[in-house]
């Protein structure tokens, strides 16, 4: 009995089918029962892939993929996390042509795991998929775009620096533009290198852009600095423990000094003000963090971070960590850190608390 493979994500596209293993024909096709949704199913890869549950009423288009039965171990290595499962030839429709007769298999899930900050959908990823549509036909892409649940989670654009191990960065990347417009509305992420602008965009009304520091930056950052230490709930620390915090930015000069030799990045605002800024080494190790009041709460840490994570990746970095005060730790226990040991920081007559956490890359 001949064997296939009901393909409807990476596996369109010949070219990456080819990575895995030995594949024959293909036919455009749609499932019944089955509904196609962005899901974090790799986490360790730092981004989303498409994932289909049953859903009566449902259907996705793919393709019918002839395979060979001594193939289906290799396909399974590729497709870890998912579950295969047969599908009655009475649940696959064709476009035009008649479909061959056999035994169909399909990778799903149980469960949806929505995109994040830290698992987004990736371009890398997802221009594979359409260039595999568009080989069919501009109809089949548009299909793929609307039967397919979840844009309206967080889009990176990692073409740079892909994420997606299976990566074609001989793709014509304008082909595919039109068609991610279309799900995007302006919300992609753009990470490029440290020593280019960085534009982030989380799920919020702006596209944030995250610079390497520049030396008129210095004075803001202070105020920066002082004006977010000042603003921390006294839940946190007392308004002594903040002022004796803040006042370590007393010095402008020696201050500015710092910024100079540590070169922040600086997230600015629509207007180009400074409105958050990280200071980090080449080892993953992040210092100042601090966000200006005014703008906490739109995204802007997130996206800050993402870039810090961004730039250390990309100078080697195996792991991401800070001394991270009371005030911060839901935020940074969000983006996956983990609390590891409690710290006490003596400032005058002050003694400030704070926990070292980190975060495998």
């Amino acid at each position: 009995m001949q064997h296939y493979i009901f393909g409807y994500g990476s596996l369109i596209n010949a070219d990456s089918r080819a990575k895995t293993g030995q594949t024959g024909r293909s036919w455009p096709a749609k499932v019944i029962g089955f509904q196609r949704h962005w899901s974090v199913m790799s986490p360790e890869f730092g981004m989303s892939s498409v994932a289909v549950v049953q859903r009566s009423n449902s259907f996705c288009n793919g393709v019918l993929v002839e395979i060979d039965e001594t193939e289906l171990p290799l396909f399974d290595e590729r497709e870890a996390g998912y579950l295969r499962a047969q599908v009655p030839m009475t649940q696959i429709q064709g476009y035009e042509t008649t479909l061959p007769e056999g035994v169909v298999w399909i990778y799903h899930t149980e469960t949806v795991t929505p995109p994040n900050d830290q698992a987004p959908i990736a371009l890398s990823y997802a221009d594979v998929i359409l260039a595999g549509c568009l080989s069919i036909n501009e109809s089949f892409a548009s299909e793929f775009i609307s039967s397919t649940g979840g844009w309206e989670h967080a889009i990176l654009n990692d073409r740079q620096q892909p994420r997606y191990p299976r990566v074609q960065t001989s793709l014509d990347t304008d082909l595919l533009k039109p068609h991610l417009e279309v799900v995007s509305a302006g919300r992609i992420c753009t990470i490029t290198s440290y020593h280019q602008a960085v534009s982030v965009m989380t799920n919020a009304p702006y596209c944030w852009e995250v610079r390497p520091f520049q030396p008129d930056d210095a004075s803001q950052l202070v105020d920066i600095f002082r004006r977010a230490v000042l603003a921390i709930d006294d839940c946190f620390y007392t308004a002594l423990e903040r002022e004796t915090w803040a006042s370590s930015a007393d010095d402008h000069e020696v201050f500015q000094q710092r910024f100079l030799s540590t070169k922040p990045l600086v997230v600015r605002s629509p207007n180009n003000c400074p409105i958050g800024f990280a200071e980090w080494r080449e080892d993953g190790y992040i210092d100042c963090f601090y966000i200006d009041p005014q703008w906490q709460g739109k995204k802007v840490a997130s996206a800050l971070l993402l870039a810090v994570e961004a730039a250390v990746r990309e100078l080697g970095a195996t792991r991401l960590y800070a001394n991270v005060a009371l005030n911060a730790q839901g935020f940074f226990s969000s983006h996956g850190f983990i609390k590891g040991s409690t710290n006490s920081i003596k400032r005058n007559a002050s003694v400030l608390i704070n926990n070292t956490m980190y975060k495998p890359l």
